[in-house]
């Protein structure tokens, strides 16, 4: 209730729908509910900026370590499940597999 919503009627929806979606208790409560904190700053800036901070340590392989950093991002955000963490990122599970062994990332 004390969040500012910045959307509309759909995407607010839409948020409680992917929450309860993801959520792995029986009830939804508001630390489950996936909203992001307002910002004046544009994402896609800070995301600019800080490939650009990776690629000064990473000039030579950056594509390389930054696919590595979304593939264990988006398994952490899914607490290591293969098929939601495929759905995050959009692409199938085998893939994701395929991409987890050749990272070294596949423990199991």
């Amino acid at each position: 209730m004390r969040h500012p919503w910045t959307g509309n009627v759909r995407e607010l929806r839409n948020c409680i729908f992917e929450s309860a979606l993801w959520c792995s208790n029986p009830r939804l409560r508001a630390t489950d509910l996936r909203l992001h904190p307002p910002t004046s700053e544009d994402p896609g800036a800070t995301l600019v900026a800080t490939l650009s901070q990776l690629h000064a340590l990473y000039p030579a392989d950056l594509y390389e370590h930054t696919q590595r950093l979304l593939l264990q991002w988006a398994l952490a955000t899914c607490e290591g499940n293969r098929t939601r963490a495929a759905a995050l990122l959009g692409i199938g599970r085998s893939s994701l597999c395929g991409k987890l062994r050749r990272y070294g990332l596949d423990r199991g």
